[in-house]
């Protein structure tokens, strides 16, 4: 072809060879990397859950304790309308009378029930199903619950930790259950958490609140207790001082 001649586009270009991406691998877990995963979440469940039961068990104990605040509200208007007498831990009606007839038993929680209208505040949510108040279905009143369903106990410790006599607090002896007895009433306790409806010395004091009697106190929080005061003021308590469960001052 001469050089001078118009060459002729002929439409068709040098195909050149397309440039692949590089492939991928999928990612996947080895079995060693899976035994890790599972590992770290074991050790964070095992940091969190203790922290969460610990949570849950403070939630209760607030609530128990609010309880005991309705409790006390309701003792302090029962005292406001029999002039200065408290609900006794248990009492023959007609109040007053010291012989038993047939379904004349009432209990303290009886007196106050009317004054906080709740059942669930008888009940510590540890508690929660709960079980039948203490056993006590007979001498009911016909026109009380049988059984009453509750978790906290009144004291009625009679000597102190010397054996000392000593006006116990809430007994059924109505002359005994009056406010002047209890000169400290911000130092004497009134309800706490309970395995029975009423809170007595059986063999020492230590069992009294850390033995397995079955008057004894029910440390369901922490190890500890939720306590009432006769003043009204509610805590939570690991040991209450000895002093506290009777109505002697200082004993």
């Amino acid at each position: 072809m001469p050089a001078n001649q118009p060459q002729v586009d002929s439409g068709i270009c040098a195909a050149t060879p397309a440039t692949r991406p590089p492939e991928r691998r999928r990612s996947v877990f080895t079995l060693i990397e899976l035994l890790v995963v599972i590992a770290i979440i074991g050790i964070l469940a095992s940091l969190l859950l203790p922290a969460l039961q610990k949570a849950k068990d403070k939630a209760a104990q607030i609530v128990c304790l609010g309880n005991l605040k309705q409790l006390t509200i309701g003792c302090q208007l029962y005292v406001g309308d029999t002039e200065g007498w408290y609900p006794a831990i248990y009492t023959y009606m007609p109040l007053g009378s010291t012989s038993a007839t047939a379904d004349s038993l009432w209990w303290w929680y009886d007196h106050i029930t009317p004054y906080v209208g709740n059942a669930e505040v008888f009940v510590c949510p540890i508690k929660i199903p709960a079980s039948p108040a203490f056993a006590y279905t007979y001498m009911r009143p016909p026109e009380l619950p049988n059984p009453f369903y509750g978790s906290y106990a009144c004291p009625s410790v009679n000597s102190d930790i010397n054996g000392l006599s000593v006006y116990p607090y809430g007994v059924y002896y109505i002359p005994l259950a009056h406010t002047r007895y209890y000169p400290q009433p911000d130092t004497t306790i009134w309800l706490t958490d309970g395995k029975g409806a009423e809170l007595r010395m059986t063999t020492t004091w230590a069992e009294m609140f850390a033995g397995v009697s079955a008057w004894g106190v029910a440390r369901r929080h922490m190890n500890g207790a939720s306590y009432a005061y006769g003043d009204g003021h509610c805590t939570y308590e690991f040991n209450p001082p000895a002093g506290h469960w009777t109505s002697k001052p200082n004993d």
